[in-house]
């Protein structure tokens, strides 16, 4: 087993004054940001009744979990998923803005696919079309998704688990989640809700589109025997997403009271919500790890290395790397992505390529995936040949993702000129942008300093319907 330890160790280049740390394997964490000094927890009595720290006091859970007060941790955890399950497929999507990139070989599957039956995803794409259980709920308006589902039983069709399973899966890969809630509402009402699990899929679905007060209301109209861990734990995980930490800490509690064991998903969220508001905690997390012999996940490395990159602390994300290939864990190309990105922001453009050049070598599938992280990266290198190379393998059927990556590509290479092919071209799709879509090619504009070029896209927007936020 994996332990955590005290050392002293030196951050380099960030004007910190270092006392002792704790480290998770090989892995120093900070325990506290204050100013320009880190500083480290000296002290930790690990017992049977509490783990004592300079700052806070963590109560065990009655077998092997921990009390969070409303001053201590909190935590969040998923729902339907297996692994990272649950809202994590939003949580997870954190991942794939700003600083962090997703992880498609590692935890995509974890994402979408409830536990159990992680076989579907291969079912998919060996299958490559929808089914036809599927068409049904695409085809049907939204309010009439119930009475196409009915039409579709009366005609004598089956519907099997798998059937089921896959249709929603497809759904929520498609972000079609008003559909989906539609789907689930009509299983239940036709009991066909048979698992815990298609309970907290439901009750994931009303937080993402209801909020979290009806997610939670929810909860009271689910049979008591299907009142489980999961379903507790995906309301956690919607807590998580709106980033609602004092919710987050009651229903945190709410699991203590029920005696539900502490998981590396619960452990993996929780590091996710204070790399999101309070780094300083993360220290903790791991200690809580060690104390409860909860065995880190890939995943947890991963938000540890965004953490520390996010904190500009290079050698110390090198270091949560080193102890990942020191426990025989590969770097999957969501994670190489991710040091990329880091490496970039950090100016160490040597790294930043090595690492690029590792992530097309791994990707032997050949999948187009990577290519809408990668095309920013390279344009950000200035690498003009690599963003020409791999818009070229997207340009003949790009997804608008890919557009708007190369976009953003070419926007860093100050070509404005294929930026803006590429945006026309999305345009005469005829497919309704978004805010998110316009802001790409504004700020092309903007770093290119073209206040005109920008007039006019706000002039295109509003007449395409679609407005600015201030």
């Amino acid at each position: 087993m994996w332990a955590l330890r005290r050392a002293s160790a030196p951050l380099r280049n960030q004007g910190y004054r270092v006392r002792t740390s704790y480290v998770f394997g090989k892995l120093e964490v900070p325990y506290f940001w204050e100013g320009n000094v880190a500083g480290f927890g000296t002290t930790a009595a690990l017992s049977d009744r509490f783990i004592s720290f300079e700052r806070n006091n963590l109560e065990t859970w009655p077998s092997s979990g921990v009390y969070i007060s409303s001053h201590g941790l909190s935590t969040q955890a998923g729902a339907e998923n297996s692994g990272e399950e649950g809202n994590v497929e939003d949580n997870e999507e954190e991942l794939t803005s700003g600083s962090e990139i997703d992880d498609d070989d590692e935890t995509q599957n974890e994402l979408d696919l409830p536990e159990g039956e992680t076989g579907l995803a291969e079912k998919i794409s060996t299958k490559g079309a929808p089914s036809e259980l599927f068409n049904i709920i695409w085809k049907a308006p939204g309010l009439s998704v119930p009475s196409a589902l009915d039409k579709w039983v009366s005609e004598g069709k089956e519907l099997s688990r798998a059937d089921i399973s896959l249709t929603m899966l497809y759904l929520r890969r498609r972000r079609m989640f008003g559909k989906a809630l539609k789907f689930s509402e009509w299983l239940e009402a036709n009991g066909k809700l048979v698992t815990d699990r298609d309970y907290a899929s439901q009750l994931d679905l009303i937080g993402k589109l209801r909020g979290l007060r009806m997610a939670e209301n929810y909860i009271s109209k689910i049979p008591k025997s299907f009142q489980g861990e999961v379903v507790y734990r995906t309301l956690l995980a919607n807590c998580v997403m709106s980033t609602n930490v004092r919710k987050a800490e009651e229903v945190f509690n709410k699991m203590k009271d029920l005696e539900f064991p502490i998981t590396a998903f619960a452990c993996n969220q929780l590091l996710l919500l204070y790399k999101r508001t309070d780094k300083k905690k993360i220290a903790d997390v791991l200690l809580l790890m060690e104390k409860e012999n909860v065995k880190p996940s890939p995943f947890t490395y991963k938000i540890l290395i965004d953490a520390k990159g996010l904190s500009n602390d290079i050698s110390g994300m090198e270091q949560v790397v080193d102890t990942m290939k020191a426990e025989g864990i590969k770097l999957g190309v969501g994670t190489l992505l991710l040091l990329a990105k880091h490496y970039v922001s950090a100016g160490l453009k040597d790294k930043a390529k090595a690492t690029l050049k590792e992530t097309e070598e791994i990707n032997s599938k050949g999948s187009r995936r990577p290519c809408r992280f990668l095309l920013p990266l390279y344009g950000e290198l200035q690498m003009e040949d690599e963003v020409r190379r791999l818009w070229e393998i997207c340009e003949s059927n790009p997804h608008v993702e890919e557009c708007m990556a190369a976009i953003v590509a070419w926007g860093k290479l100050k070509n404005v000129q294929e930026a803006e092919k590429i945006f026309d071209r999305v345009v005469k799709t005829g497919k309704k942008l978004s805010t998110r879509h316009y802001s790409t090619m504004m700020n092309v504009y903007r770093d290119s300093k073209m206040l005109t070029k920008g007039k006019e896209l706000v002039n295109q927007m509003a007449e395409s319907g679609c407005s600015m936020d201030p």
